[in-house]
């Protein structure tokens, strides 16, 4: 086995991913807000695959805000299994060891899947306004000059 130079990436020599994450630790899980981006874009796909491996949330408490009817339209469309979630409703805490979806619009929108849409970047615009409002993140704004 060799190590890559990426941290907590190892190979075995057919070049099989056989650990992706650093040793469990006693270090409470970070809590991450994830934007799910262009609706029709690679980002939910990138989402599903990355939160398909379970073993992170060991290091992560992932809160994606999105729809979980969205993103199961993508997994379909995908030929993903299944993934456990809990969805966020007003109120809750996140926990430890859980994947979090926190609705952000009333009615999902037509997928385009692989397809630029005007409505496309409103949803992606609506995911980070929640994403922001619901971490309390602000931006300052950049000076000119």
């Amino acid at each position: 086995m060799y190590k890559i130079n990426k941290p907590h990436v190892y190979y075995c020599k057919k070049k099989k991913l056989t650990s992706i994450m650093p040793q469990t630790s006693n270090k409470k899980p970070v809590r991450v807000g994830i934007s799910i981006g262009d609706i029709n874009g690679i980002g939910p796909e990138v989402i599903l695959k990355t939160f398909s491996d379970n073993r992170i949330l060991d290091f992560a408490t992932p809160v994606i805000y999105s729809s979980a009817s969205l993103l199961s339209a993508h997994r379909k469309s995908l030929d993903l299994p299944a993934m456990t979630h809990t969805n966020l409703e007003e109120g809750m805490e996140p926990k430890s060891k859980t994947l979090y979806i926190k609705k952000c619009w009333d009615k999902d929108p037509i997928l385009h899947i692989g397809k630029e849409t005007p409505e496309g970047g409103e949803y992606a615009i609506k995911s980070l306004k929640a994403a922001m409002l619901h971490n309390n993140v602000t931006f300052a704004p950049r000076k000119q000059g």
